[in-house]
């Protein structure tokens, strides 16, 4: 599938990533989307970054692990990652 949660926000976002990880229970899944309560429900995450070096640009895949992936949700909804409501939503998300 391509796209599946383009348009979507809110419960029907969160609804999808819940469908996605009962999914993972028995398929692999590889999902790429901007929408945190869909990442949030996800195993593993990383970010996926462009990057300028000598003129070329070159794709980073960068594993997130605790913390990180953290203000990684709270960036994702728009939040300034910093601050403590939008960390204490993402971990919401992730609970």
């Amino acid at each position: 599938m391509d796209e599946i949660d383009a348009g979507l926000s809110g419960d029907a976002a969160r609804r999808v990533g819940t469908l996605m990880e009962k999914l993972a229970e028995t398929h692999q899944v590889l999902c790429i989307t901007h929408h945190a309560p869909i990442a949030a429900r996800a195993r593993r995450q990383v970010s996926v970054r462009k990057a300028l070096r000598h003129g070329s640009t070159f794709t980073e895949i960068i594993p997130l692990e605790d913390q990180e992936r953290l203000e990684e949700l709270a960036r994702m909804m728009g939040s300034d990652a910093g601050t403590e409501a939008a960390k204490e939503l993402a971990r919401q998300l992730m609970a």
